[in-house]
């Protein structure tokens, strides 16, 4: 495994390709919280160790600072303050199991940097937008670093071309944070909001989807959309230059030519299920061992391209 997704273990399906960019390891069978963990190497311990600086007169403990250590390998994984509580992993996704009452599977889990962030991502029931299926998926995460809390996102994947729709929509929130609940009636009420906002985003994610794809857009509309979407700088060298230009054209190519498009073609759902595309799949620009890694990273947090697309295609007539 490279260098940002440390472990990770999926459910492969044999209907299509290897989901989440080929990283990590398959599972045959739908996990519950507690198998994901295991099988995705997330089975240990966090532990709050003093921390101490060397001076003249010896060690010297470091007043209210405390590292977060690993217990499998004593590696710390954040410093802190005295105030941080720390939620071990069994701790964070513990709750999501009441989930499982309400028609969700768990499909992959993992660990990002290290150990510092871990993952656990529940597949909800099928829908379907403008006449394509998409899944829907709830993705829990927790950052032992000291830099987040437990934070849910809502994923929807478009099937026929394993697209990730995550974009910031007016009127639905797509990430938000959650606690930790003690008592499994709290776990309850707090599995069915976060299911309820989770909901609330697909039903807007429709309504914005079927309001793009009746929405036409012209060859000089969408010229100028990728202009601004891919914008030229004056001072730009020749490289970047040529690097614009290709990048300008990989996205025209899958707009004007994606088969999956056949139906959205020249429509604002067209433009944007191109850059969707695009963003998700294009080739990296350089040959590194993290490029499907960060690619994953931006599936699970939104990506700015996408974001920016949006607030484009709002803009143009």
């Amino acid at each position: 495994m490279s260098a940002n997704v440390e472990s990770m273990v999926y459910v492969k399906f044999d209907e299509r390709d290897v989901p989440w960019h080929g990283l990590g390891i398959p599972c045959p069978h739908a996990m519950s919280s507690e198998e994901a963990l295991r099988l995705a190497g997330l089975n240990w311990k966090v532990n709050s160790q003093p921390v101490f600086i060397e001076s003249l007169e010896g060690m010297e403990k470091i007043p209210n600072t405390f590292a977060n250590v690993r217990d499998i390998d004593n590696k710390v994984l954040g410093v802190v303050t005295g105030k941080y509580k720390i939620c071990q992993n069994n701790e964070a996704f513990d709750f999501t199991d009441a989930l499982l009452g309400y028609d969700v599977k768990y499909e992959t889990a993992g660990s990002l940097n290290g150990g510092k962030r871990v993952w656990i991502l529940a597949r909800m029931p099928e829908i379907e937008i403008v006449g394509d299926k998409v899944e829907p998926y709830l993705c829990f995460t927790n950052s032992h670093d000291g830099k987040g809390a437990i934070t849910v996102s809502a994923v929807s994947i478009r099937v026929v071309c394993q697209n990730t729709l995550n974009m910031a929509l007016k009127g639905a929130t797509r990430t938000w944070t959650t606690r930790h609940m003690g008592d499994l009636n709290a776990k309850k009420a707090e599995a069915i909001r976060t299911l309820n906002l989770a909901t609330r985003y697909n039903e807007t994610l429709k309504t914005v989807a079927e309001n793009l794809a009746v929405q036409k857009i012209d060859m000089n509309t969408f010229k100028f959309f990728v202009q601004t979407l891919i914008p030229e700088d004056e001072d730009v060298s020749n490289r970047q230059k040529r690097n614009i230009e290709y990048m300008r054209d990989d996205l025209t190519t899958r707009f004007l030519e994606a088969p999956d498009l056949e139906n959205f073609r020249f429509t604002k759902w067209g433009v944007l299920s191109a850059v969707t595309d695009f963003a998700y799949h294009k080739p990296a620009g350089r040959d590194t061992n993290t490029y499907e890694e960060r690619v994953f990273a931006k599936a699970i947090d939104g990506n700015d391209l996408v974001n920016r697309a949006m607030e484009i295609l709002e803009k143009v007539a």
